[in-house]
């Protein structure tokens, strides 16, 4: 989970885990390795709103209580902060997408890391269109499967 195909959320186009150290993050995307990006385009598609909140307290387990406090907490942040109606999930897509692929509609892309700008540093700079020729360093996930994501958040959550 990093990065995004357009808006941050700790500067304009930066996403915290990439603005923490984008050094680190153009070394990975520089690597060669088989990445997928999950960014915040996707990540903000899993929006923990009031029904899934009712789902998950309806499994009435210490666990459940515990994901609604936490997921309850977050929302007035996330309507103050970035006027969302719910709180999205972020790591959980990334892990959900590892379980199963199928969940995230995806594209080959070219990813690199915006390190000098002034107001654009830990950007992920990605080539949605492919202007630049570049040669795609990322699997970058464009999608999600919000009703499966959920099911199978869940579903963990019950199990």
């Amino acid at each position: 989970m990093g990065g995004s195909t357009g808006r941050g959320n700790m500067a304009p186009l930066a996403e915290f885990n990439i603005l923490a150290d984008p050094e680190a993050a153009d070394l990975v995307f520089r690597s060669g390795l088989p990445i997928t990006m999950c960014g915040l385009d996707v990540t903000h598609q899993a929006l923990a709103t009031p029904q899934i909140l009712r789902r998950i307290t309806e499994i009435g387990t210490p666990l459940a209580q515990i994901c609604h406090d936490l997921l309850t907490y977050f929302t007035d942040t996330y309507r103050v902060h970035f006027g969302f109606e719910a709180p999205p999930v972020h790591d959980p897509v990334a892990v959900a997408a590892v379980i199963d692929p199928t969940l995230i509609s995806a594209r080959p892309l070219n990813v690199e890391i915006e390190l000098t700008g002034t107001h654009t540093r830990g950007a992920t700079v990605v080539d949605l269109d492919r202007v630049t020729g570049r040669k795609p360093n990322a699997l970058v996930a464009t999608g999600l499967d919000v009703d499966r994501f959920w099911d199978l958040m869940i579903g963990a959550v019950r199990r």
